[in-house]
């Protein structure tokens, strides 16, 4: 079996909030959805949720969204970032690419909320370049 990688404070791209904003306006990686999820998570308390959160929040009444696309979503996006800076994404444990923690970092002090899902935080630079381009 590999070795795992941290999952807290794993972010080997190192954006800076510039770098973040220049993302966030190109729609090869932020698509509508994209952009949708981020934004909906910048507006939860400490910019945090879980994926079932975002697809509750982000269903209508004629389309509802399960947390599957919500991590289909991430990995896209996660992957076009990765791809766009040649760059590995780190592994997990099972040595398979660890994808959703290029946008979000786990949350150490609550990893999982009551109903055992894991807690998504946007990283600090990104949450700031939410801030700057959209509010």
């Amino acid at each position: 079996m590999k070795q795992d990688t941290l999952r807290q404070q794993q972010d080997i791209l190192q954006f800076s909030v510039k770098a973040w904003e220049e993302l966030l306006k190109d729609p090869a990686i932020f698509d509508d959805k994209a952009l949708r999820m981020i934004r909906f998570v910048y507006h939860q308390d400490n910019c945090q949720t879980t994926a079932a959160a975002i697809a509750q929040g982000l269903s209508t009444p004629t389309q509802k969204l399960h947390y599957n696309s919500i991590y289909a979503c991430n990995r896209k996006l996660s992957n076009a970032v990765y791809q766009r800076f040649n760059k590995k994404p780190p592994p997990d444990i099972k040595g398979t690419n660890r994808l959703w923690n290029l946008l979000f970092d786990s949350v150490p002090e609550k990893p999982t909320e009551k109903n055992g899902r894991c807690c998504w935080r946007l990283r600090p630079n990104l949450a700031a370049a939410v801030a700057n381009l959209f509010e």
